[in-house]
């Protein structure tokens, strides 16, 4: 069948993947929602990662990391918009624009001439 010689070949592809920093091996399954066929068996292998990743604090470090992560995208989400709405940012975004496909300035020297004026301005 078409399902079994798919789950054995992502099986044998398993082992070109280096070993996962939580210590889990991910497994191959086969499941039908249509039939029930291995729903308890899915069910336990979510099971086993959380008691796998939980006794190791696996779980609770990416938890932190995750956190951390969220963090600083949150600050660079909002420093982003805040840049690009502000007035003075919005009235010159364009033309600097405009002067670096002209070639007449550098991205790097538009980018830090338009940083400036909005780091004076704030």
């Amino acid at each position: 069948d078409k399902a079994r010689m798919a789950a054995a070949q992502y099986q044998n592809a398993l082992h070109l993947f280096p070993k996962s920093v939580s210590g889990w091996s991910p497994q191959i399954l086969l499941c039908s929602a249509v039939t029930d066929f291995g729903i308890n068996e899915i069910w336990q292998t979510i099971s086993d990662y959380q008691t796998i990743t939980h006794q190791n604090q696996y779980f609770s470090q990416n938890r932190l990391e995750q956190a951390k992560y969220w963090m600083y995208e949150t600050i660079n989400a909002t420093l982003t918009e805040h840049f690009y709405h502000h007035p003075d940012i919005e009235n010159q975004l364009a033309i600097f624009e405009q002067k670096v496909l002209d070639n007449q300035l550098s991205p790097f020297v538009a980018a830090k001439k338009l940083l400036r004026k909005y780091f004076d301005k704030t």
